[in-house]
């Protein structure tokens, strides 16, 4: 199933997905464009196990288990926020950015693959709004967001 996209349309920004754990199996990269346009392949929402963030501070990426755009906040999600000092270099723009080596997971925001001996629970929040931190989920963590990306969001905070 494809994904449904939300863009502010003052978002710049580049997201790297991958169908493996840890940034393996096939990638498709997307780069977002002032403007609300996008450019790169069609995802599958239920292949996207890992992904990385690239793109000016404050931006804000949300992944989503549902593909409405008025009550997605019922269903899991996970917010992933570009801030001063929770980013590393892209290695060929030298943006900052964020990696997730697995969605469901909470490691480091530099972290290359999950360590399940330092996970740590994830910060919630009643809204996305509501959030803290450079990651944080909604209250709904019944189902895993690994899989079953149905929506992505990208604004600026």
């Amino acid at each position: 199933m494809s994904i449904r996209w939300s863009i502010d349309p003052k978002v710049r920004a580049e997201v790297h997905f991958f169908t493996g754990l840890s940034f393996s199996g096939v990638r498709s990269v997307v780069h977002v464009f002032a403007g609300g346009r996008r450019q790169g392949p069609e995802l599958e929402g239920d292949r996207v196990k890992s992904c990385a963030l690239v793109g000016p501070l404050g931006t804000r990426m949300v992944l989503q288990a549902s593909p409405s755009e008025t009550d997605w906040e019922i269903a899991p999600w996970r917010a992933v926020i570009l801030r001063q000092g929770t980013t590393i270099k892209a290695p060929v723009s030298g943006l900052p950015a964020v990696q997730i080596p697995d969605l469901d997971h909470l490691d480091r925001f530099d972290a290359k693959r999950p360590d399940p001996d330092a996970e740590e629970g994830f910060l919630l929040a009643g809204s996305v709004n509501e959030g803290q931190g450079w990651t944080y989920v909604g209250r709904n963590l019944g189902a895993e967001l690994k899989c079953n990306v149905l929506g992505i969001r990208l604004d600026l905070v």
